[in-house]
């Protein structure tokens, strides 16, 4: 069954939209798109082949969605996101529009215990 309503939002607000998983490391660019690291780096090391030789070493490179202008150096770690990405893969999910997420990782439980000795608490 396919989810809806505001989880699906959230799903679709973690995926990026270059590879269809998980925002991993995401980062936002100057249009304000966000894209794994690895992804928009990616994409412009594809890119940069091709445009090298016309613009030089400081060339500006563009949104995948938009085409808008937006220089590597400018990248901006989206901490909010990873936090979203962080909540949505605690939650299941029926896939999206054939987008598959990657496998939810299940938190191991913590390791620790408390033990008392001679009256007192000490955690291990």
């Amino acid at each position: 069954m396919a989810t809806t309503g505001p989880i699906r939002e959230l799903q679709e607000e973690t995926l990026c939209p270059s590879c269809s998983h998980y925002f991993d490391d995401p980062v936002t660019l100057d249009c304000d798109h966000s894209y794994c690291r690895a992804c928009i780096n990616r994409h412009w090391r594809e890119a940069k082949g091709a445009i090298a030789a016309l613009a030089g070493p400081s060339v500006a490179f563009s949104c995948p969605r938009c085409g808008r202008a937006s220089e590597k150096k400018n990248l901006r770690t989206n901490v909010q996101l990873s936090v979203m990405v962080r909540i949505a893969k605690n939650l299941n999910f029926a896939p999206v529009d054939g987008r598959e997420p990657r496998p939810r990782v299940r938190p191991r439980p913590a390791t620790r215990s408390v033990a008392y000795n001679h009256g007192e608490k000490e955690c291990h």
